[in-house]
Order: structure tokens, then C-alpha cells, then sequence
């Protein structure tokens, strides 16, 4: 009888010992996950002021403000982003490009242990969108969208109309007027034509890579994006200096609009007198 009473004790000592590393266990697993808990909370390792730096026209406080709500959260509900070793820049630069379309970018860094410094640079307006005449809106180098635009007694900026590029949203603001390769081209191309002369108004797309180009002085000229446009301004450089054409007057060009959508193929429309 002494020897059948073992098993239950055996049993009952195993299930003791496994209680107690499943006890183990978890204080162990609890003092790894509570202690840097603690220690991410500690007042000096907090950040406690945010220096906004750069603006002009967003708001600093609110800069400011949706950086502190950023910082408010917690990674996986316990260990605080305000801790000077844990805060996400990534984060932080997203949130900001994304309220503020406005700014083109923005340096984080942290300063005395304490200080957060939260530097903007913000969007140079190039041109103008327009999607209608009293309604515009700020583009910058790249061709993007971000802000609405004054309206303005004279003709500051060149202004261009035709489809945005497709965005996160319906809304002009945050969305492109072409990818900015292409604007780029396209902007470069406005620069030849201002060192003919020939300061462009207003650009409207009329096809997928056609364009019309209103001149200052009223006159139109035709491109095609798929025609290089280096073989373009070559074109209408040995036009401007045929004398036998004539193109150009003391007003800007002597034609009402000059089609150079076809490489070589040159048309254009005479004003009439």
C-alpha cells in the first residue's frame, strides 16, 4: 500500500514545481516588460519643450501643437514616444507633411536632452493652378499643389489649367499638376522661352501631352511633350532669326499662334492687319 501512494505524490509534486515555474515565468516576463516601462518614464529622460524653427507662414504653435500630440502616444500602450531615446522622427515628419501640405520639409532633431527642435522649410510658390478664374492655387518647382493662392491685380505668376495628377483625395491641395520630371521639363522649357522673349502667361493642357501656351503678349504657341523639347526651342530659335519670316515683331511675335507640335513641321497663323 505504501508504494501505491507514490504516483499521486509524484504527481503532485510536478504539478508544484511546473506551478511554480509557470510563476517564475511570469513575474520574469512582467519585470522585463514593467522595467523599462519605469525607466522610459523617468522625468529627465522626457521631453519637455518643442522649438519650432523655419516658419512663415504655417503656425508655429500649431507646428508645435500636433507635435505634442504625436508625442502624447505610446508604443503598444506602455512605453511613452516623448522619451528622448524612443521618439520617432518618421513619425513626427509624417504627421507634419501630411497636416500641413504647405511644408517641404522638416529636420527633427533633439537638443540638451530636453528640447525637441522641429526645423520647416516651407514651399516656394512657381506658379499657378487654376480651376477657374477666381479660384487658383499655389504651385511649387516640382509641380504640387499647396495652398490656396490670392487672387492678384497682375500677372505674378504663369498660371496652368488642366486635370490634376490623381491624389489622396479629391481636393487640389496635396495633389500634383504632372509628376515632377515632367513639370520639370516643362518649367525649363518656360525659362527658354522668357530668355526669348517670349515670357509665357498662362499654360493649358489640351491633350494628355499636348499644351497651349499664352504669351504675356497674347500670342499662342502649340507643343507636344512628345516632341524633346530641346529639338522644340531649337526650332523656334532659327524661326525667330529667319528674316525672311519674319515671326518676331517689336510686340513679340508677328503670328497670332505658332504650332510646333510637330518637330519639324512648323505651322502658324499670321495676325491679320
Amino acid at each position: 500500500m505504501g508504494t501505491s501512494s507514490n504516483p499521486p505524490r509524484l504527481m503532485k509534486k510536478r504539478r508544484k514545481r511546473l506551478m511554480r515555474r509557470w510563476v517564475l515565468f511570469f513575474l520574469l516576463a512582467v519585470f522585463v516588460v514593467a522595467l523599462p516601462a519605469i525607466l522610459t518614464r523617468l522625468s529627465f529622460l522626457q521631453i519637455i519643450e518643442i522649438r519650432v524653427s523655419g516658419v512663415r507662414v504655417v503656425s508655429s504653435d500649431a507646428v508645435r501643437d500636433l507635435t505634442i500630440e504625436e508625442l502624447s502616444e505610446y508604443y503598444f500602450g506602455i512605453y511613452p514616444k516623448k522619451n528622448i531615446f524612443f521618439f520617432s522622427k518618421k513619425d513626427i515628419i509624417e504627421t507634419l507633411k501630411e497636416n500641413f501640405p504647405r511644408i517641404s520639409s522638416v529636420g527633427v532633431s533633439i537638443e540638451g536632452f530636453k528640447s525637441l527642435s522641429v526645423e520647416i522649410v516651407e514651399r516656394e510658390p512657381s506658379a499657378l493652378w487654376c480651376e477657374a478664374d477666381d479660384i487658383c492655387f499655389f504651385l511649387d518647382e516640382s509641380g504640387f499643389v499647396f495652398d490656396r493662392a490670392p487672387q492678384f491685380t497682375d500677372a505674378v505668376f504663369v498660371s496652368f489649367l488642366g486635370d490634376l495628377e490623381l491624389g489622396p483625395s479629391d481636393a487640389p491641395v496635396g495633389r500634383n499638376f504632372l509628376n515632377p520630371e515632367l513639370f520639370g521639363d516643362l518649367d525649363r522649357f518656360l525659362l527658354a522661352l522668357r530668355r526669348l522673349d517670349l515670357p509665357p502667361a498662362l499654360v493649358k493642357r489640351t491633350t494628355l501631352d499636348e499644351y497651349e501656351i499664352s504669351l504675356v503678349s497674347g500670342e499662342k504657341i502649340l507643343i507636344s511633350m512628345s516632341v524633346p523639347l530641346s529639338q522644340i526651342i531649337s526650332n523656334l530659335s532659327s524661326l525667330l532669326s529667319d528674316p525672311k519670316l519674319s515671326i518676331r515683331d517689336s510686340f513679340g511675335l508677328s503670328v497670332s499662334s505658332l504650332d510646333l507640335r510637330f518637330g519639324n513641321k512648323v505651322f502658324f497663323v499670321r495676325k491679320v492687319e
